[in-house]
């Protein structure tokens, strides 16, 4: 318009209508920036939006995590604490045992409920023989006939575990086994892949060892051992208790068989000293000894005591020929 009416010469008019155009045109301007300014503004705040809403979901998966951490350490702690208790009411049971076959029965029975346990052996030192023994050594539940191993064998776990006073973890003899020993091979039934071996040591003095063992490969982890290893202290002292209550009962016997030798062979000595050797007659010590008791016996009850004197003629001749 403003064009057509400047063509026509009506200058004023179309200058109006320049200006109207110019006017509407920068308010126009003015709101597209402002719109702009709006959307860039409002497009910010969705990004931060975004962005603090990413960084609450990291924080939540990161809460999330922790908390499922602690709820693990939370779970583990709480069965450790469980498996320690259970330990602990096995430790006093055994401990207050001297049965060496009661004491082995509990340990069996309890530790097939914490681990697997295809083998279970406890094998005690003889020094004198200079062997273990084996008194006791179950392999899927049938108890074996006990065994000893030479303290001088080196293809021999309990040998090592016993010497060294140190335990035994292996889950695959095949590939650990040269950590340890020059060879394996099985002393007693099949062939075990998985093994924990742990030392009985009393008062720092090594005296036998307790093994746990499995047919299958990676069976054990640390918590097994750990297991095994408190038990293996309750079990020691156990042990030990036993076999001191069994040597002192054994003296106590060896005692009292000496006190009753003794007491045989001093009433042989009083025998041989009130009685004549060559009549076995009671001679004039057992006359001296006896005489008070009978006569205070006599006058208690009322009783006549009789007493006869006999002198046997050429007595002297006779003794001297017979002798």
């Amino acid at each position: 318009v403003a064009t057509h009416l400047e063509e026509m010469g009506d200058i004023e008019k179309s200058n109006q209508y320049f200006r109207k155009y110019h006017d509407l045109n920068k308010r126009m301007t003015a709101s597209e920036q402002e719109n702009k300014l709006r959307s860039i503004a409002f497009q910010m705040e969705a990004d931060e939006f975004a962005e603090k809403h990413r960084a609450y979901e990291i924080l939540a998966e990161q809460l999330k995590e922790q908390t499922q951490v602690l709820e693990e350490k939370s779970r583990a702690l709480e069965l450790s604490n469980e498996r320690m208790q259970i330990i602990s009411e096995i430790g006093q049971k055994i401990t207050s045992s001297l049965n060496l076959k009661d004491i082995f029965d509990q340990i069996y029975r309890h530790t097939n409920n914490m681990m697997r346990a295809d083998v279970l052996g406890i094998g005690v030192s003889k020094d004198h023989d200079n062997v273990l023994e084996y008194a006791y050594f179950i392999e899927d539940s049938i108890k074996l006939k006990p065994f000893t191993i030479p303290l001088s064998s080196e293809t021999s776990w309990a040998v090592w575990c016993y010497k060294n006073s140190r335990e035994v973890f292996v889950n695959d003899i095949e590939v650990e086994y040269d950590k340890y020993i020059k060879g394996f091979q099985n002393t007693q039934g099949g062939l075990m892949h998985s093994l924990l071996f742990c030392p009985l040591i009393v008062n720092n003095k090594t005296i036998g060892v307790i093994t746990v063992q499995s047919k299958d490969k990676n069976t054990y982890e640390t918590n097994h051992m750990d297991t095994l290893r408190i038990l293996a202290s309750y079990a020691a002292i156990a042990i030990n208790n036993a076999r001191q209550s069994a040597e002192l009962e054994a003296e106590v016997k060896s005692r009292q068989n000496a006190q009753q030798e003794l007491e045989k062979l001093n009433r042989k000595l009083k025998d041989l000293s009130e009685i004549d050797g060559l009549t076995s007659v009671a001679n004039r010590r057992k006359f001296d000894s006896l005489f008070p008791e009978e006569w205070e016996r006599a006058r208690r009850d009322q009783i006549p005591l009789s007493l006869l004197l006999i002198d046997v003629d050429f007595f002297k001749e006779y003794n001297d020929h017979y002798g």
